[in-house]
Order: structure tokens, then C-alpha cells, then sequence
């Protein structure tokens, strides 16, 4: 399977593993871009109530980037952003609102990549056996308790 970590034996003779994160990363984000209507290749909206907490594209490929979800970014203010606001003098809709990018990584990769999503309720982890489940059986949009991780 594409993405498996490799193992590297470190000189106390204990191991170690190292993920593939970025790549993964970058071969979705890659893969998004190159979607020319993303509306149209929108196969699945995971939804909590009535907000989008992640989408899954169809790219058009045969291959392990068949479908790419791509997780909304938390929207949540720390500190350190909330400061960052401050320096650079943003206010109300000019705010920086969330940290970091959104997470996007291919479904049909292995599973230790976690995919977690900010909910009111905390962060939930989705399940891609789940998430692919809702693709087959056609639907478009799933409940964030459809595909939870259990």
C-alpha cells in the first residue's frame, strides 16, 4: 500500500518509524489542484449539523489518489494566533481565523494517517473504510456520526 512508514533502526539498536505526512499531503493537495470544476468532482460532504467538516473529491485517477478528502481546518483562536492578529493589526473580518492548512490525504492510503475533524463537540476521527462506504453507496452527503471512527 502506498505511503506505508518506513522503518529505520536507530544505533541504540531500537527502531523507528517514519511517516509520510508531507507526501501524502502533497501528492492530494496536487491532486485537488488539478481539478479544474471542484463542485463537480465533490462526490461526498461530511457534515456536523448544518457545517461542512470535510469533502471528498473525485480526481478523475485510477490510482491511489482516486479520491482525496480534504478536512475543513479547525476554526479555533490560540493564543499564539490570536497574538499574531495583534502585531499585524487584524481585526474583525480581517482576522486570521484558523492555524495551519487544511489536511488533505488520499482515502484509498493506509490508516496511519489519522483523519480528524473540529467538531463543537471536540475532534473526531473519521474512519475511510466508512467514508468509501457513503462514496459506493452513493451517497452525497454523509452525517459526521455516519463515518466516525468507533
Amino acid at each position: 500500500m502506498m505511503y506505508e512508514p518506513d522503518r529505520q533502526q536507530l544505533p541504540d539498536g531500537s527502531w523507528m518509524e517514519i511517516h509520510k505526512d508531507q507526501e501524502r499531503q502533497s501528492d492530494a493537495q496536487g491532486a485537488i489542484a488539478a481539478i479544474t470544476d471542484l463542485d463537480a468532482a465533490t462526490v461526498l460532504w461530511i457534515m456536523d449539523g448544518d457545517r461542512a467538516v470535510a469533502r471528498v473529491y473525485a480526481t478523475g485517477r485510477d490510482d491511489h489518489l482516486r479520491y482525496v478528502i480534504r478536512l475543513t481546518p479547525a476554526r479555533r483562536v490560540t493564543q499564539e494566533l490570536a497574538d499574531i492578529n495583534r502585531e499585524l493589526g487584524r481585526e474583525g473580518d480581517e482576522r486570521i481565523r484558523h492555524a495551519g492548512e487544511a489536511v488533505a490525504d488520499p482515502l484509498d492510503a493506509s490508516e496511519d494517517r489519522l483523519l480528524e475533524v473540529s467538531t463543537r463537540q471536540g475532534v473526531v476521527e473519521l474512519d475511510r473504510r466508512k467514508v468509501l462506504e457513503r462514496i459506493a453507496f452513493g451517497q452525497d452527503t454523509a452525517a459526521l456520526t455516519e463515518v466516525r471512527h468507533t
